[in-house]
């Protein structure tokens, strides 16, 4: 999985981590990134042991967009005076499914953005279930500017996460936003300081890789039913799912560990336990997670960079709560953390946030 030039991906315990790699054109995505994207997606739909997908940005940008140098002079351009067949159009519709694989996978999904993300770097990002923005960090879909429209994947989930006349301003508008709205709106699920970015999202992969998977999996498409189907099918797939939570080991296991005062251990789709593992969280220096298909211990444990000074930890970077037992009911649902009480709308100036001012820079 990892003979890629675009993209990495790395696998720790239950938990992957894709990167855009291609920092120096601030993560901007060409066709041989998507095909990369593509070609990681069929490897990791049928992968019944990861638990969490965490997606991030080598460098100070999550992603730029489409690179203008190349896609003007590639399937843009092939696609705007080439003859229109079905090779076309095939090419056309696998660029706008790039990211389609992600929502389809068995587990959660975190986004890590920073610095910007725009175009079709934000539709990656909304592909994901979670998203945590560095402070600072600025988003748009910068389409409509160059008589375009977002066509992988923002206008099927924008609407879903900020509401209809939100996702239409934003869509149609092309405005850029800062950090502070997009938590606002609830584009973003938390704002981070940046330095603490990559310790919060990895945390909270590890403690989405720590659910039951047979019920996040079952959640999560019970969720997506509600969108595409009519209530009555979308609560059918409903019970469809609990009642195969119901009957599996997982459910088992469940009452066995409240009988008996302790964490259950999720064996999953698989039935039988994954050796456990042991995941440390970059930047943490206070929590070490062991993780097997859905175990979480925590260890309390010095940095690992000798004599690094050990900072309080902020409610965004703490580690979280131990697994539901039958003395301790377990963590709430997750909230996104306070932030501002209004953001601002900004409209980027030439050269500035606008970073489309010359033709070379990508930001589609």
């Amino acid at each position: 999985m990892n003979d890629h030039q675009t993209i990495r991906y790395q696998r720790q315990a239950s938990i992957g981590t894709l990167t855009l790699a291609r920092p120096a054109k601030r993560n901007a995505q060409n066709p041989l990134m998507w095909q990369e994207l593509a070609r990681l997606g069929a490897e990791l739909l049928p992968d019944e042991t990861l638990r969490c997908l965490l997606v991030t940005g080598e460098g100070p940008a999550f992603s730029a967009g489409i690179d203008l140098a190349e896609g003007m002079a590639g399937i843009l351009a092939d696609l705007a005076e080439g003859p229109l067949d079905e090779h076309s159009r095939a090419v056309g519709q696998a660029a706008a499914g790039t990211f389609s694989w992600i929502p389809r996978l068995g587990c959660a999904s975190v986004a890590a953005v920073r610095g910007h993300a725009y175009g079709a770097g934000l539709q990656l990002a909304l592909a994901c279930d979670f998203r945590i923005f560095a402070e600072g960090t600025k988003v748009g879909l910068l389409e409509t500017r160059y008589g375009l429209l977002p066509d992988m994947g923002a206008t099927v989930w924008l609407p879903r996460i900020v509401g209809e006349s939100r996702a239409r301003e934003l869509i149609l508008l092309g405005d850029i936003i800062d950090a502070a709205e997009a938590l606002r709106i609830g584009l973003a699920n938390r704002v981070i300081p940046g330095e603490h970015l990559d310790a919060a999202a990895a945390e909270l992969a590890a403690r989405l890789a720590t659910r039951p998977p047979l019920a996040v999996r079952g959640a999560r498409r019970a969720i997506d039913a509600a969108w595409h189907r009519g209530p009555e099918e979308s609560l059918e797939l409903a019970q469809e799912e609990q009642i195969r939570c119901l009957r599996s080991e997982d459910f088992k296991e469940a009452r066995q560990a409240l009988a008996e005062g302790r964490d259950p251990h999720w064996r999953g789709a698989l039935g039988q336990e994954e050796p456990e593992q042991h995941v440390s969280v970059p930047g943490c220096a206070l929590t070490r997670y062991r993780i097997g298909l859905g175990r979480l211990s925590v260890e309390r444990a010095p940095c690992s960079k000798p004599n690094a000074p050990t900072a309080k930890p902020s409610p965004a970077t703490s580690p979280p709560p131990p697994a539901a037992t039958a003395r301790n009911p377990g963590p709430p649902a997750l909230k996104p953390s306070a932030g501002p009480a209004q953001g601002r709308t900004t409209r980027p100036e030439p050269g500035r946030d606008n970073p489309g001012g010359a033709k070379s820079n990508p930001d589609l």
